[in-house]
């Protein structure tokens, strides 16, 4: 843990991670693997370094664990992990295309590997002799016109600081964490 929290917090010291700041923030973490702390320790932890940073700044930011206004993300997998914003704040994977689902039907994630899996491009001819609720062939098609199956959700977290000028801050903020 003591590991964890030292790179997390040379992470906040070297990026533009409060650019993104509003009102209020969460951490959230998910872990993977065998470890001697918890995913509420580790929340607690960086949410305190998150804090301490913010108070260097002089920042008018508060921690809130129901905030949705912008969700700091941690990701333990055994000895390593990933820290980021999660931007999205929702499942990307949720497909609402399913209007008939069944039971028995394939996850629009697994659909689109098995279509990887399969070296299917674009322009290519699908046959799906056993489609129930067209998984398969939707993600297909959606693959093939290179549409984005979140394309008519509106539903996305995204600060309003960021609506603005989104572009240009994402592509500043990526280019300090190479």
């Amino acid at each position: 843990l003591d590991d964890l929290l030292l790179k997390i917090s040379n992470d906040l010291k070297r990026g533009s991670w409060f650019n993104f700041l509003v009102n209020t923030y969460r951490v959230s973490c998910q872990r993977s693997g065998v470890h001697d702390f918890n995913s509420v320790i580790v929340e607690q932890e960086v949410s305190g370094l998150i804090k301490k940073e913010i108070s260097s700044k002089n920042l008018g930011c508060v921690p809130d664990y129901r905030s949705k206004e912008l969700v700091f993300f941690v990701y333990v997998d055994d000895d390593k992990y990933l820290f980021g914003i999660d931007f999205a704040g929702k499942d990307l994977s949720k497909r609402h295309y399913l209007f008939f689902n069944n039971s028995t039907a394939v996850k629009g994630t697994l659909a689109f590997n098995l279509l990887l899996f399969s070296d299917f491009k674009p322009g290519m001819v699908l046959l799906d002799c056993f489609s129930l609720a067209g998984v398969i062939p939707i993600e297909a098609a959606i693959y093939d016109n290179d549409f984005s199956v979140n394309f008519f959700s509106k539903d996305f977290v995204f600060p309003e600081k960021i609506k603005n000028d989104a572009v240009d801050l994402l592509k500043k903020f990526d280019a300090e964490l190479v």
